[in-house]
């Protein structure tokens, strides 16, 4: 079990066989973030990412000043990973996190006057609550958007009664240009799904295609834009 919630939690970074021989750097978070977050870079000759994981604690599960420290280790602990990451590696973050991005804030109704376009996409239309408002502002801190929110993926969990959209992948701003498709894959959903039932129950995984060439020549501190071959893209 884990310090934020009375229930066990665990997260896991799978590669193939192929990508797994270009991992070069293992993260292996405190023992406040144990089964909560986890990370690692993949280094091949087109693409240098930090694929980093979190799993938020669900609502209920944790009081307010709880899900306020698990954010604040969760910051502390990424840009600790960052720093000790190239400026050219491209941070890639997803998982579960038990909420979704939208144009509504709970209890609220309509109040978000101004659709954030930049960081949360057109396919965001859920309702938000505090962890959602959490990652909507980290977002816009570190300029990273939530990429799933910009494709139809459809809905990404499936409850007894309702669906929802609450796992993603966030990506910076600039390389959401990358992103070639996102799609929720139900496919895969069957194949993994434990649950004998005659409907999706629980998490969809949720697949992303990016397309990215390093100019190995250039290895500044400039942006995104300037660290990447775009000519090769």
């Amino acid at each position: 079990r884990t310090r934020f919630s009375n229930r066990s939690a665990g997260v896991t970074l799978c590669l193939g066989p192929r990508l797994a021989k270009n991992v070069t750097q293992v993260f292996s978070p405190p023992s406040v973030l144990v089964g909560r977050m986890g990370a690692l870079r993949v280094k091949t000759k087109t693409m240098d990412l930090l694929i980093m994981v979190v799993y938020t604690p669900p609502r209920g599960s944790h009081p307010e000043p709880g899900f306020k420290e698990f954010s604040t280790q969760m910051i502390k602990w990424r840009g600790h990973v960052l720093a000790l990451t190239p400026k050219r590696t491209i941070p890639v973050v997803g998982g579960d996190l038990n909420c979704q991005f939208g144009w509504k804030q709970e209890h609220k109704g309509p109040t978000i006057s101004t659709v954030d376009h930049r960081h949360v996409g057109e396919w965001g239309r859920g309702t938000e609550h505090t962890a959602s408002g959490f990652f909507r502002n980290w977002m816009a801190e570190n300029d990273m958007a939530a990429a799933t929110t910009f494709f139809h993926t459809g809905a990404t969990y499936y409850g007894e009664s309702s669906v929802s959209h609450i796992d993603h992948l966030m990506i910076p701003v600039q390389a959401t240009q990358l992103i070639s498709s996102i799609r929720a894959d139900r496919i895969k959903m069957k194949r993994l799904q434990l649950v004998v039932a005659l409907k999706p129950v629980d998490h969809c995984p949720v697949v992303f295609r990016i397309r990215a060439t390093l100019d190995h020549q250039t290895k500044t501190d400039g942006d995104l834009e300037q660290r990447l071959d775009m000519d090769r893209v």
